[in-house]
């Protein structure tokens, strides 16, 4: 049986990543976002895709004509992605503190889809540090229903943004 999140999702995909998508992660459900980025770490045109879950981050990249590598990251609050981009060109890297963890290439022509992802990896990432793991049904109440410490620590940030905001004015 389809998951019609993963169906919904996938759908958007080429007939090419739909196929792969299936055959290699036919147990994904609940994908969040997923990024088509074409250079490869030696900036020829090669596709990779990235497919982001409540829990989990995938890359699927090419390992030769009709073969696909796949890796997995489980999310973590230490986890975050940067953006750069020099000459025409741009990288988004997974990182932790103390190491890199992946790097992906693309033209800048991706760039808002890039950013977009990118804003949905941290959004995911900040649920799964004040919520804990969206699939553990304990913790899956407080998504529904954050409590008050979340709901003021949440409070508190946006109004320090607010008045660093208006400093920089």
């Amino acid at each position: 049986m389809t998951n019609p999140k993963l169906q919904s999702a996938v759908n958007n995909l080429s007939q090419v990543w739909q196929a792969s998508v299936k055959e290699k992660l036919p147990d994904l459900s609940n994908v969040s976002a997923w990024l088509e980025v074409d250079l490869n770490r030696e900036l020829y045109f090669a596709k990779s895709l990235l497919l982001l879950t409540p829990t989990d981050l995938y890359s699927l990249e090419s390992a030769g004509e009709n073969a696909w590598t796949v890796q997995q990251w489980r999310l973590t609050q230490q986890m975050q992605m940067t953006l750069r981009d020099y000459a025409g060109a741009g990288t988004l890297e997974l990182l932790t503190p103390d190491k890199s963890i992946c790097t992906w290439r693309f033209t800048l022509g991706r760039n808002e889809q890039v950013r977009a992802f990118a804003g949905i990896f941290s959004q995911l990432v900040v649920q799964s540090s004040l919520y804990g793991d969206p699939t553990n049904t304990a913790d899956r109440e407080h998504l529904s229903h954050p409590s008050s410490a979340a709901l003021t620590a949440m409070r508190s940030e946006e109004h320090t943004s607010e008045l660093q905001s208006r400093l920089h004015l």
